[in-house]
């Protein structure tokens, strides 16, 4: 006999992001199971990303930059909506387990915020394993962190 006063998980998620979360669940079984190797697993997740980046709010500037890092040239999206002097910034890091992602994974999600909140958005890439071990994407993030303290007049940010 199934007892009614059992609270499911899906019953704690507000009715917008279960909409979301299906509609997630049909673009990837639409796209299909990516390969085994690392290089169609990151193809696949970022073709499951791309219909969510699609339309939203332009920015003043949406371009990809690079910051110095201690294994490459670290690259970032840098995001400024309309305005004046320098803007504050926050630092974005991007999802999939140090292994998947970058800096354009949650391209429209960084461009709503930015819009919305007024500042400007840089989100960092970081390296990924297996071609990398901790903590060498920590160091990145660190050294992303220090060139944005000490340069951020260069970008108009504050």
């Amino acid at each position: 006999m199934p007892n009614d006063n059992i609270v499911k998980p899906t019953d704690r998620i507000h009715p917008q992001q279960l909409e979301a979360l299906k509609r997630n669940a049909e673009i990837t079984a639409a796209l299909g199971t990516p390969g085994d190797g690392i290089d169609e697993v990151r193809a696949h997740a970022e073709a499951v990303r791309a219909v969510w980046n699609r339309g939203g709010p332009e920015m003043d500037t949406n371009e990809a930059r690079t910051i110095p890092g201690p294994f490459r040239d670290v690259p970032v999206q840098f995001y400024r909506p309309k305005a004046e002097g320098n803007l504050p910034v926050f630092v974005y890091l991007h999802g999939g387990g140090f292994r998947i992602g970058g800096p354009l994974s949650n391209d429209r999600q960084m461009r709503e915020i930015a819009a919305s909140w007024g500042g400007a958005i840089i989100s960092a890439d970081y390296v990924h394993v297996p071609e990398h071990t901790f903590p060498d994407p920590i160091d990145e993030v660190v050294a992303v962190l220090e060139w944005l303290s000490e340069n951020a007049g260069d970008w108009a940010l504050d």
